[in-house]
């Protein structure tokens, strides 16, 4: 159990493995949590990123920590393509500057794209990277960004209609998904599988489009995954905590 004895001014309200932090801004809200989350950085820790323009200051926080750093850094999901394609994620770490800084720090970064051009190819060299740094590392933080549809990652409503290659949320670590809509994309995501390793998981759930999500996600632990994958989270005996900025009803 995290001792916030430490930090009164960001003391959450608990529901069971539910924390909610109340933060005006995203950049209170980074701070928040590195404070929380700084104690249990160690040369044993991997990070399991998602891309969010919110948790960016937070992961710059977590890499210049000087007295220690994580010992890995992943990436949560990702558009197929060739590496650093356009429409890519790791494209938007590298333009920022990003994937050098974490080199510069001596923290390996594990992108998703690779030489492979098919999906399944992708998916499936990223399943085995992914299984082999949860059983290297005992300490996984999992960092998330709450998506107004309640979907988690790369892991959208109606999932399994989504299925683009050979795996399932719950047998595999990682999936190929198709994105919703008329233009939906191929998708790489870590799963629920992977998920269920985490020691930690860190949401950050900030604007007005967003609300309606999150107060169905606190009030109602029995929704079903399939229609709102973020409810996996309740499913988890690890410690979950939201920073946000939206009314609780």
């Amino acid at each position: 159990m995290i001792e916030y004895e430490v930090y009164p001014g960001f003391r959450p309200t608990q529901k069971n493995n539910i924390f909610l932090h109340s933060c005006k801004t995203p950049h209170e809200a980074s701070v928040a949590a590195f404070l929380t989350l700084a104690p249990f950085l160690s040369r044993d820790t991997v990070l399991f990123c998602s891309r969010s323009d919110y948790l960016h200051e937070l992961y710059e926080l977590i890499v210049e920590f000087e007295p220690m750093p994580p010992s890995a850094m992943v990436m949560f999901e990702e558009v197929l393509g060739e590496p650093f394609h356009r429409a890519s994620y790791e494209r938007i770490y590298q333009e920022r500057g990003f994937i050098d800084k974490v080199g510069r720090r001596g923290i390996p970064f594990y992108r998703i794209l690779s030489r492979s051009p098919t999906l399944r190819g992708t998916v499936r060299a990223f399943n085995s990277r992914v299984e082999e740094l949860l059983m290297t590392y005992t300490r996984r933080h999992v960092f998330l960004e709450l998506l107004a549809d309640g979907g988690l990652g790369g892991i959208h409503p109606g999932y399994k209609d989504s299925y683009e290659c050979d795996g399932d949320v719950m047998e595999e670590y990682v999936v190929g998904v198709r994105t919703p809509g008329e233009d939906g994309k191929r998708q790489v995501s870590i799963s629920f599988r992977a998920l269920s390793y985490a020691s930690y998981v860190w949401v950050f759930a900030f604007g007005e489009r967003v609300e309606k999500a999150l107060n169905s996600f606190l009030q109602n632990s029995r929704r079903p995954i399939e229609k709102f994958p973020f409810a996996f989270l309740h499913q988890l005996d690890k410690e979950v905590h939201i920073f946000t900025d939206r009314r609780i009803r």
